[in-house]
């Protein structure tokens, strides 16, 4: 048994087996956009928040 397929344990065939589809489906496609020189998509807003940089991690 594979891993997601332990973690979907608690579903009927049919719904496991269709969700397990939808994820291998989607770990492909992005497998295929990253090896195509895709970026991966930001996960994190990080708003107007400026990086830190050592000039001011020394200030603080």
């Amino acid at each position: 048994m594979s891993l997601l397929a332990s973690l979907l344990r608690e579903f009927g065939d049919d719904d496991r087996d269709h969700m397990l589809t939808l994820i291998r489906t989607s770990i492909a496609e992005d497998l295929d956009a990253v090896a195509g020189g895709a970026a991966p998509a930001r996960q994190v807003d990080v708003g107007t928040r400026s990086r830190r940089t050592r000039a001011t991690t020394a200030l603080a």
